[in-house]
């Protein structure tokens, strides 16, 4: 029989791995997000992705904003094949929320790379799925 704890340390064993290490497709988006274009390889075939970890931050109005953390020298190649006026952004699919990269220096410090960015509002979320409220 599998006990409530064995189930949690289960989870979190789960969650551990998966967070290790994710990815996520690269698109390339002007500060509105009116104009955007999936970001392609050499070739123009495949989608370029990247390796990172999700990360969430809420802050103190029950807001939760999404970034997804990479290296700085992966930012600066992936930004640099996007054209002029465009930022490079992640996202899953073409229905993602938006969402930035948190860009991870050498010394250890971090930015927001800029670019269009959705915040969800958790404060009703809980009574009433349908009272979440996005914005940017």
């Amino acid at each position: 029989m599998i006990t409530l704890r064995t189930f949690f340390v289960a989870c979190l064993i789960t969650y551990s791995i998966t967070a290790t290490s994710q990815s996520t497709y690269v698109l390339c988006a002007t500060d509105s997000g009116e104009t955007w274009y999936w970001l392609l390889d050499q070739s123009g075939r495949h989608y370029v992705s990247v390796t990172g970890f999700r990360t969430t931050y809420l802050d103190g109005e029950h807001k939760n904003y999404r970034f997804f953390s990479i290296d700085e020298q992966i930012y600066f190649t992936i930004k640099n094949e996007c054209l002029s006026g465009y930022n490079a952004q992640p996202a899953d699919d073409s229905t993602s929320s938006w969402s930035v990269f948190m860009v991870n220096q050498k010394n250890g410090g971090s930015y927001k790379a800029p670019g269009r960015q959705e915040k969800v509002s958790f404060r009703n979320c809980f009574l009433s799925p349908i009272q979440c409220v996005i914005s940017h």
